[in-house]
């Protein structure tokens, strides 16, 4: 097969961000597969352009085994109008075919979101190169901000958006999706349920270390590593230290808090002003760097809002992290599916929960070293037996392969 897939987000593990497309097209590539992937040249987590120079609108490189070709998009900072002009400015040079090799000619065109507009591009340029158009759901836009950005079913932006998602659901022979229960949204958009097939996200243990004890720490070391968004809830991990630390474990216990996002800044300013001794906030590292950190903690922590949107379910790259590297974890959620629980693998509390996250972290504290081992442990064989990179690799070949054979 001859396959162009197109994520503006997507990333090699050099980069600090998402690297699912960049380990499945390694796979299909061992698998004697041509791959193109498709991304904006446009850092989505520093906000900066990393890749091209001013005089180059397109570029076609190698990125660690992967063919990617990367487009220029407008700047943006946060979520303004400006990140629409760069989702828009993407979605055009995916239409028009913008950088595509002379001659390339992919048997099938695979699009991802949460980006409608490049779903939609992804769509038209597959009918131009008259192949089939396959769609990938990462996130349910616009249901995403409908839940949690509280934006009005009848905003315009809303109900164009709207528009999109019924087109892309419509016109493609196949949706993949990373939420176990989104074929019941997609179902109430038009999509039967025989379309849509689940593939989650995983790991590539490749770039993993080898799982160790974690070092003897001077207190016991929590760590949380992505995303400091809306939607990831991090308030209530401060609420829960706030509580820890009225309860005199501020000399047992070290929370850390790794990554970058809009809330961020306010997290910070937080737990300066309260006086969170506890808490330390560190920056992103790329992913081939972020397990090495990682490996330092003797649990994990993430928590959700607490939101109707994750009855579709959830496959969030950092509690597989996680698991895969044999320490236990707390996550508060409330989804259509939860992993920790699947691998039986740490503590589930209810989302922002501060008193339950609080009362959890105190319980794995103390735990034996042996009892938080065996936690560890299930997380890895979990993550071994059903999220592993080439196990998802073999299923995504196959989901494609079906496409073309139909």
């Amino acid at each position: 097969m001859k396959i162009l897939l197109i994520n503006a987000y997507a990333l090699p593990p050099a980069w600090g961000g998402g690297t699912r497309h960049w380990s499945l097209c390694q796979e299909l590539i061992a698998r004697g597969h041509e791959v193109l992937l498709c991304a904006s040249s446009f850092d989505h987590v520093s906000k900066t352009e990393r890749r091209l120079k001013d005089d180059q609108e397109f570029l076609l490189q190698e990125e660690q085994g992967v063919p990617f070709l990367w487009l220029r998009t407008t700047p943006y900072a946060g979520n303004t109008g400006a990140r629409v002009r760069n989702m828009l400015s993407f979605a055009s040079r995916v239409r028009r075919g913008v950088g595509l090799p002379t001659g390339f000619q992919p048997d099938l065109v695979l699009a991802s979101t949460p980006h409608l507009f490049a779903a939609d591009a992804g769509r038209k340029l597959a009918r131009r190169l008259k192949v089939p158009f396959v769609l990938e759901v990462r996130d349910l836009w616009p249901e995403t901000l409908l839940e949690l950005g509280g934006i009005s079913a009848w905003h315009p932006f809303i109900l164009w958006l709207g528009i999109l998602e019924r087109r892309v659901y419509r016109n493609s022979v196949r949706i993949i999706s990373l939420l176990p229960g989104a074929w019941q949204h997609l179902e109430t958009k038009g999509a039967p349920r025989s379309k849509v097939h689940w593939l989650p996200n995983g790991v590539d243990l490749s770039l993993l270390p080898p799982v160790s004890p974690p070092p003897v720490n001077e207190r016991f070391t929590v760590m949380y590593a992505g995303a400091h968004g809306l939607a990831n809830g991090l308030d209530s991990i401060l609420d829960a230290a706030a509580i820890l630390q009225s309860q005199g474990y501020g000399e047992k216990i070290r929370l850390v808090f790794m990554g970058q996002g809009t809330a961020k800044p306010a997290l910070v300013e937080r737990a300066r002003s309260e006086g969170l001794g506890m808490v330390e906030f560190r920056d992103p590292v790329p992913k081939e760097q972020v397990y090495a950190v990682l490996q330092q903690a003797d649990a994990y922590v993430a928590t959700l809002k607490d939101s109707p949107l994750y009855r579709y379910g959830i496959s969030l790259n950092k509690i597989y992290d996680y698991l895969a590297l044999g320490r236990p974890t707390v996550f508060g959620v409330r989804s259509y599916n939860n992993p920790v629980d699947e691998a039986s693998a740490g503590i589930s509390t209810a989302p922002e929960s501060a008193v339950e996250i609080a009362d959890a972290l105190k319980h794995l504290m103390q735990l034996s070293p042996e009892e938080r081992q065996e936690m560890g442990q299930r997380g890895r064989a979990f993550i071994e037996s059903q999220h592993e990179k080439s196990i998802l690799g073999a299923r995504f070949e196959r989901l494609l392969s079906e496409v073309l054979e139909a």
